[in-house]
Parts: structure tokens; sequence; C-alpha cells
């Protein structure tokens, strides 16, 4: 049975390091396969746990994604502006693909954008993960320029799309 809800950080801060690590070790795999670009993935993750508190209520989210009681995902939401959210570090271990998993994470978050009040959601991603990229213009995402305050250095956005999605 799949369960989607906020993390509590004192009890999952360890499974939600495992997850962001597997994100980022995929992200650097994909990117050196493909561009022949190399960024350190662990320095990646220590600067995400840096940034948890953004991921947290009231205008964050850090959902986690536990399949019979096995967590298996994750997807983050923060404040990148007045009225604007941006999703991070949505992930779903490979094992766990294909089963509605990464469906449901990024509609349990793109509900709580709503509930929080953002009229305007954006995300970044790379330009290898084809997967991602349907389910995202299937919510209403349409690719935009470079956005504000993104993470991604300017070198990388060759290799990068970024979105936006307005709130109805």
């Amino acid at each position: 049975m799949l369960e989607i809800a906020q993390a509590d950080i004192e009890r999952h801060e360890g499974v939600v390091g495992d997850l962001f690590a597997e994100n980022m070790r995929g992200l650097c795999s994909g990117l050196k396969r493909d561009y022949g670009v190399f960024f350190d993935p662990e320095q990646a993750v220590e600067e995400t746990m840096a940034l948890l508190p953004a991921f947290l209520p009231p205008e964050g989210r850090l959902l986690l994604a536990h399949q019979d009681g096995q967590a298996v995902g994750c997807i983050c939401l923060s404040q990148a502006g007045p009225g604007i959210a941006e999703i991070k570090r949505m992930y779903v271990q490979p094992e766990f693909r294909r089963r509605g998993i990464g469906n449901a994470l990024l509609d349990a978050v793109i509900g709580e954008a709503r509930q929080i009040g953002y009229s305007t959601v954006r995300l970044e991603t790379a330009r290898f993960q084809k997967e991602a990229h349907p389910l995202y213009r299937a919510r209403g995402f349409a690719e935009i320029d470079p956005y504000e305050g993104v993470e991604i250095p300017e070198q990388f956005h060759p290799y990068w799309r970024f979105m936006e999605m307005t709130l109805e």
C-alpha cells in the first residue's frame, strides 16, 4: 500500500539523506554518460541536507512515499519567491518506478502548493531524465528559460530543462 506524508526530519533524516544520495548519484552518472559532465554527488547531498529547513512547513514540504512501510521516494517543495514554489529532489527508487509513485508524489506536492497558496510552481529537470518530462507536461508544466534563483550552475543549463505551471 502506498502512503505519502510529510517527513518528520528528526525521525526520517537518514532515510531522506539516503534517497537524496541515490538521486544525486543517478544524476551524476547520467550527466557523465550523456554529456561528459561531472559534479560531486556527495557535495550536492551535503548542500541539500543543509537546506532541509526550506522544505518544511509552513512554506515548504518534504514528502516521503512509503510502499508497504518502506521509504521508496521523495519530493520537496520550497518557496522560490512571492507566490512561487519550486519542486526539488523528486526521486523514486528504480525498482519502484512505473508503479504510479512518481505521479502520486507529484500530485501530492502540487496539492500542497495549492493549499499553501502558491500561484506558480517551477522545477528543473535534467534533459536525460526523459521519463519524467511527460509526467510534468501532463500536469500542465511548460518549458521556460532558466529562472532567477535556480540552483543549477549556468554552465550546466544546456543539459537541463526549466519548467513552470500556473496553479488555478
